[in-house]
């Protein structure tokens, strides 16, 4: 697996078309497998500018002579103390060059998510279950049915 050359950084809502552009790139499937359901051009876009910045954490890939957004994951606070939900997807052209285990481990080790014990990806992909164990990290699945829950042992750092 290559190494694509990537800028990482915070995304907040000066962001918005950015990753507009980005989650419009992805296909049927990628689109279920990040949302959990199919949606639409027009239902994404009002999706993007409906989120709620302040409340969402946020990190997006940049790459290419364009520096364009390649990758971003996004994590929400559940009700569940320390649990936090994760969301990922990388643009196709940026695939098995790391992008996303970058993007997950930039996550583990932001400090404003020091109480956070556990990831939970509601979709469960088998490329989640590998990025998590090459960083380390212990797997539950099946929790919640069909999803995978990220064991962060003793919070973020």
């Amino acid at each position: 697996m290559s190494h694509l050359p990537i800028e990482l950084g915070v995304l907040d809502a000066r962001h918005v078309h950015a990753l507009g552009l980005h989650l419009l790139a992805l296909d049927e499937p990628d689109r279920h497998a990040r949302f959990g359901q199919s949606l639409s051009d027009e239902a994404l876009l009002a999706w993007v500018h409906r989120i709620p910045w302040q409340r969402d954490r946020w990190t997006g890939a940049w790459a290419g002579p364009e520096n364009h957004l390649v990758g971003a994951i996004q994590l929400v606070r559940t009700r569940r103390p320390g649990v936090w939900e994760l969301a990922l997807s990388v643009a196709v052209p940026a695939r098995r060059h790391a992008v996303a285990t970058r993007l997950l481990a930039a996550v583990l080790s932001d400090t404003a998510l020091a109480d956070c014990r556990s990831l939970l990806c509601h979709h469960g992909h088998p490329a989640l279950r590998r990025m998590a164990r090459q960083l380390g990290l212990a797997c539950v699945e099946g929790a919640p049915t069909p999803g995978l829950l990220i064991q962060c042992r003793g919070g973020l750092r």
